[in-house]
C-alpha cells in the first residue's frame, strides 16, 4: 500500500505541476493534462502489467502475494482515472474560483 500511495502521489503532483504551468501560459487545462497523458498511462500500465502475473501465479506464497497484488491493481486503475479525469476538472474549477476572488 505504501508503493500505491507513492505512485498515486507522484502522478497527482506531476499532473498538478503541468496543469499549473499550462494555466500560467494562458493555455487550457486540457493542454496541461494532455501533456502528461502518455507518460502517466505508460507508468500506470507498466505497474499494472507487472502485477498481473502475480495474480496468475500458483506456488508457494502465491496466496499471500495475490492479496497484495489485487488491491494494488485496483488502486492503480483508480488513481489513473482520478488523476487523468477528476484532478484536471478540480484544478480548473479551483483556479477559476481563485481568479474570481481577486477581481
Amino acid at each position: 500500500m505504501i508503493a500505491l500511495a507513492g505512485l498515486s502521489a507522484e502522478m497527482g503532483l506531476l499532473m498538478l505541476v503541468y496543469l499549473d504551468q499550462a494555466w500560467r501560459q494562458g493555455q487550457a487545462v486540457v493542454v496541461g493534462a494532455g501533456c502528461r497523458l502518455r507518460p502517466m498511462l505508460m507508468t500506470g500500465l507498466a505497474s499494472f502489467l507487472g502485477l498481473v502475473p502475480i495474480l496468475w501465479s500458483d506456488g508457494t506464497g502465491a496466496d499471500v502475494m495475490r492479496r497484495i497484488a489485487a488491491p494494488m491493481i485496483g488502486g492503480i486503475a483508480t488513481a489513473l482515472i482520478v488523476v487523468l479525469l477528476v484532478l484536471p476538472v478540480w484544478f480548473g474549477v479551483w483556479k477559476r474560483w481563485r481568479a474570481g476572488d481577486r477581481m
